[in-house]
């Protein structure tokens, strides 16, 4: 579909009979004095309805002008020693283009409601104005104070048309200026002032760029603006949400939704389309933070995982969350992600296929059975693998979806989570359907000594619990004083090292265990064990003077780094010194300036 509009095509929509005019009461408007005065006297009016000038027309005016002169006089209205015109601008702008020197008027002595009735009924009783200056003249109408149904019945037309022209009135100038040569019709018009200001200026910059081109055209334009709308029943948002964006409040009541015009137009009652993208977005972007810092606060995730970047809206939600600005991203191909077991579903083992119509299926119990054995044995090994200290919690974002799961900083290794290129479900109904494979043998091989390994760690972590368990409570029971062992100490020093967030953390690595392998525990924690006392102290230090709380006189930490500080060698007293220097300097002009302000008092009493 071509926008490129015909004028022939406006017959079926003139919009400014003539018949309206003559309701308004020329004959009671004052008749005025024939002259004839300096074009450089008469002003043009603000008022003024009609906004439309063609360049070629206004040259073919004036033209005529140059022959015959002006035939109709123009209507002005003194105002001190000026004149401002009432009606007849393409008339003066034809004439000053022609280089009148003078020109015939009419001078009335109006009211602004009387000049502006003029103009009104002048607009009106033109041949064939353009959709837009009808468009235009109905929104001055309708900034005037007036309502919908008050110019609906001031110009004898129907509420639709009026609110379509009123849409027409909302393009912004570069469309304004397509529409007026013709580059798109009416129609098209219409349908991109539906658009919110935002949303037409980036369909301009999109694809309108080259509009003054002769060959120009757009083709399917619906389906084009159909990218800068949104179906607000799908909305991931609740629309009647007033404060999700307090500014627009809730899309129920928003002039972009279609479902607001069902009254005017009652094809869009079963509609509900958001025609505002920037406000969409943001709303979606919104509502997303929310769930997010939701997220954060129920699960507090140790990290972002992500796919080397992030989408541009992911991005948006991030920055509007400064409680992610302290987790470190983490990539998923460093990492291995641990997946929940799915739980099987007992319609996926009733055999539907060889099971005569009318008949019930019958239901695989040894299949299901297996399978749901398989799912509680994958559900410990998950569980297991979630209390581990090497198992950490990522926010993750795909898909529009934004959660939390957990992960394994550990080196990858084949596991149960692992995608296994078979399942025990797969190789039962192989060897039940007689179709099993050598190869599908050996892979069930495979997946079975995979398994195996996979639970000999889990009976390492059982010990590991056992003896966690056992542990605390014999310290609960044993009321004998225990004076610290040296694996007592180690332990001290790294629960220091556990306390440091993330960049901390990574100062402290490169200085104390730059050629430490984190992932053996034993070789981190001899490190620990072997760190020299001056290395110990750095690791206090940091870990105390990084915490934001001890910059603050008023906090324990801020006291105990002063204590620190002190005992370290630092000249806290140069420092109290210095500042005692400047307290002293800001006590004096204060004093100072109290004195000049008591006397200034004295003066106004004595004047009372």
């Amino acid at each position: 579909m071509t926008t490129i509009a015909k004028r022939k095509n406006r017959k079926s929509i003139k919009q400014t009979p003539k018949e309206i005019a003559p309701a308004i009461a020329e004959a009671e408007m004052p008749t005025g004095e024939h002259l004839e005065i300096e074009v450089s006297l008469i002003d043009f009016s603000p008022k003024n309805y009609r906004k439309i000038f063609k360049q070629g027309e206004i040259e073919e005016l004036a033209d005529s002008i140059k022959t015959y002169g002006l035939i109709h006089a123009l209507t002005v209205r003194q105002t001190g020693e000026r004149y401002e015109l009432v009606s007849g601008e393409r008339r003066l702008r034809a004439a000053g283009l022609a280089g009148v020197i003078k020109l015939p008027v009419v001078v009335r002595e109006l009211t602004d409601e009387q000049a502006n009735e003029i103009r009104l009924a002048e607009n009106l009783k033109r041949v064939d104005p353009h959709p837009l200056e009808e468009a235009l003249l109905i929104a001055e109408m309708q900034g005037e104070g007036k309502s919908l149904e008050e110019v609906a019945l001031r110009i004898g037309k129907s509420k639709a048309f009026v609110y379509n022209r009123i849409k027409l009135a909302g393009l912004i100038e570069p469309i304004q200026e397509m529409f007026i040569e013709n580059k798109i019709n009416i129609l098209e018009a219409t349908d991109i002032a539906a658009l919110a200001a935002e949303s037409q200026q980036q369909f301009f910059n999109d694809y309108c760029k080259k509009w003054k081109q002769k060959d120009f055209g757009i083709h399917n334009l619906r389906n084009i603006l159909s990218r800068y709308k949104y179906d607000l029943r799908k909305a991931p948002f609740d629309t009647k949400d007033k404060h999700l964006k307090p500014a627009m409040g809730a899309c129920t009541n928003c002039p972009f939704n279609s479902a607001t015009l069902k009254s005017l137009f009652p094809e869009f009652a079963k509609e509900a389309v958001c025609n505002n993208k920037a406000c969409y977005k943001d709303k979606c972007i919104e509502n997303t933070v929310r769930n997010v810092r939701k997220a954060i606060a129920d699960k507090q995730p140790d990290a972002l995982l992500v796919n080397y970047a992030l989408s541009e809206e992911a991005e948006l939600v991030l920055q509007s969350l400064p409680e992610t600005d302290s987790l470190p991203r983490v990539n998923f191909s460093d990492v291995t992600i641990i997946q929940t077991p799915t739980l099987p579903d007992k319609e996926d083992y009733l055999d539907t296929w060889n099971c005569e119509e009318g008949e019930e299926p019958e239901f695989d119990e040894d299949s299901y059975n297996h399978d749901m054995q398989e799912y509680k044995n994958d559900l410990a090994e998950f569980e297991a693998e979630a209390t581990k200290e090497t198992t950490k919690k990522g926010l993750t974002f795909s898909f529009d979806e934004w959660k939390v799961i957990f992960y394994s900083t550990e080196q990858k290794k084949s596991s149960y989570n692992a995608n296994a290129p078979v399942t025990a479900k797969e190789v039962q109904e192989a060897i039940k359907a007689g179709t099993v494979t050598i190869e599908l043998l050996t892979a069930e091989i495979a997946r079975i000594n995979a398994r195996e390994e996979r639970a000999k760690e889990i009976d390492r972590d059982k010990i590991q619990s056992q003896v966690h368990e056992q542990f605390l409570n014999q310290q609960e029971t044993d009321e004998q004083a225990q004076k610290p062992t040296a694996a007592d100490l180690v332990c001290a020093r790294l629960v220091i090292y556990q306390s440091l967030d993330y960049s901390v953390r990574n100062a402290v690595n490169r200085v104390l265990f730059a050629d430490t392998d984190f992932s053996n525990n034993g070789q981190f924690y001899e490190a620990l064990a072997n760190m020299p006392e001056q290395q110990y102290a750095f690791l206090i230090r940091m870990a105390v003077a990084r915490k934001s709380e001890s910059k603050y006189p008023t906090n324990v930490t801020a006291y105990a780094l002063y204590e620190m500080a002190k005992a370290s060698g630092l000249d806290v007293a140069a420092i109290e010194q210095a500042q005692e220097e400047k307290a002293k300097e800001r006590q004096d002009k204060m004093e100072l300036r109290i004195k000049e302000l008591e006397k200034r008092i004295g003066r106004l009493e004595m004047i009372a």
